[in-house]
């Protein structure tokens, strides 16, 4: 008989079977098999979450513990943590400790939200000596003296998708700084690859920090009209081997270049780096929706390559941006539904574009024009974020998943808004089923009662041999356990 209500009845045993669940796999050591990331008892975990901002002077956008209160709340379990080159070595060779210090806290208050931390070496055109003024990560002394520096500017007098195309795309300084640091004809690689060994040496052995980023490297060469892929592979291997001499079970996120995949059919024609760890994490922005607030192409051929690069490499893949700005159109939002949608049917984790503790609404994101940030300084969701409900940690290999949540959009018609918008769903609900493996410890789905279902009473309906299913104390969580192998099913809705 299915099970019904808020209020299960559990017996003892069965209550520290949950419990024991809970601290096992909310946040355990997580690792890669095949295409999916696992816990230590081989469950799947499904990771999502957010980039975490820190553009501009001082660097450091968080105040306090506080500010990641609200990720929590969101059912959070990925923080892609911007690290700042700039802030920690702005002078060669002389490191700025208090940085580190900050960020350590940043770590430990994640790793006390159960929250696990990819140290992302964020940059945007190099550096904010870089691209008119107007990048962003990388200290001054590390652009190549065969390119022109220039004073950064002041927040806000950047037209910031402008100046990274006319840098990328039309200039050679990007080119040429990017070859010198890649290649390390001046000596900057070697800096970089000092200061990623001190953080995983540093980190090895904490449970919360699970991998390595470099954001978007951008080696195009305007004289070929070709990106530079050899370059980059090659790359990515030397700086695994120096990460993984000091904390051999990073990840090693591999991005190829942030447009590979907008409106792409195929994968891009980059050579797998040869190394351990490695995790896909392409970009993926709809041109329309970033630039103007309204869908333009879609996402359906760039996702469907993603997908097909994962498979190709039989790596995880990780969506390590995505996102469109909050003052788009509704066809945006549904668009990012529905593409959310596609990441839960191929169980592919990402981490949105983003999370700016600092904004208000006169600064922004403090990055120049982008107004991205998921959180408004009361930390109050913006109306491009909604929170959506998912499958954290699964206990088996999926059957059927159904998540549907109330205004959003049954199906997504391109440039037929109009359509789109006559078919939206009446209530949320999840629906899941799977077949169990008790070795595997609980089934953790996030559907926070009063975010998704806005305080309603919620009735929870199960069927399989011994499951319970109950949310967690804070109402965050349902978690589902078994004794028992075998085909499960819950259902969670509103009480009607």
């Amino acid at each position: 008989m299915p099970r019904r209500g808020l209020h299960l009845r559990f017996t003892l045993p069965l209550l520290s079977f949950l419990l024991c669940g809970v601290s096992l796999s909310a946040h355990a050591g997580l690792r890669i098999q095949g295409r999916q990331f696992v816990d230590e008892r081989g469950a799947r975990v499904l990771l999502r979450g957010f980039s975490l901002a820190s553009k501009m002077p001082p660097f450091r956008p968080v105040s306090g513990a506080a500010d990641l209160d609200v990720l929590q709340e969101a059912g959070v379990n990925l923080l892609r943590l911007h690290f700042s080159w700039e802030a920690a070595e702005s002078e060669r060779g002389q490191y700025d400790e208090s940085y580190f210090e900050y960020y350590d806290q940043l770590v430990e208050w994640a790793w006390e939200r159960e929250i696990y931390v990819i140290i992302d070496f964020h940059n945007n055109a190099f550096s904010r000596y870089a691209a008119e003024g107007c990048g962003s990560g990388f200290p001054a002394w590390a652009i190549t003296p065969e390119a022109q520096t220039w004073e950064p500017r002041e927040n806000g007098s950047c037209l910031f998708i402008y100046r990274m195309t006319k840098a990328v795309w039309f200039g050679e300084d990007n080119f040429l700084t990017w070859r010198d640091f890649l290649e390390n004809n001046y000596g900057a690689r070697d800096r970089f690859f000092s200061l990623s060994r001190r953080l995983a040496a540093k980190y090895a052995d904490h449970p919360t920090v699970i991998g390595f980023d470099l954001n978007e490297p951008l080696p195009y060469d305007t004289k070929q009209g070709q990106f530079a892929y050899g370059l980059m592979s090659t790359f990515y291997e030397a700086w695994a081997e120096v990460i993984h001499r000091e904390m051999p079970k990073a990840m090693i996120l591999v991005e190829p270049f942030a447009t590979d995949h907008v409106g792409a059919k195929q994968p891009p024609p980059m050579r797998k780096p040869a190394i351990a760890n490695l995790v896909y994490a392409p970009h993926l922005y709809e041109p329309g929706s970033l630039m103007f607030g309204f869908p333009i192409t879609g996402y359906s051929n760039a996702f469907q390559s993603i997908v097909a690069r994962g498979e190709q490499w039989h790596v995880p893949v990780l969506i390590g941006e995505w996102g469109a700005r909050e003052y788009g159109w509704r066809a945006s939002l549904d668009l990012l539904d529905h593409l959310v949608r596609d990441m839960d049917a191929q169980g592919i984790s990402a981490a949105r574009w983003v999370y700016a503790p600092d904004w208000t609404p006169e600064t922004l994101d403090r990055y120049h024009d982008e107004d991205y940030s998921c959180f408004d300084d009361q930390r109050v969701a913006r109306p491009a974020c909604r929170q959506r409900a998912y499958v954290q940690v699964l206990s088996g290999v999926e059957r059927a998943l159904s998540i549907q949540h109330r205004g959003e959009a049954r199906y997504y018609a391109p440039w037929l808004t109009w359509l789109t918008g006559l078919f939206r769903f009446d209530a949320t609900r999840i629906e899941l089923s799977w077949d169990h493996d008790p070795d595997l410890g609980e089934t953790r789905i996030f559907a926070n009662r009063a975010l998704l279902f806005e305080g309603a009473k919620v009735q929870i309906e199960s069927a399989g041999k011994g499951l319970h299913c109950a949310y967690d104390a804070a109402e965050r969580f349902v978690l589902c356990a078994s004794p028992h192998a075998g085909t499960m099913r819950v259902s969670i809705a509103p009480d009607e």
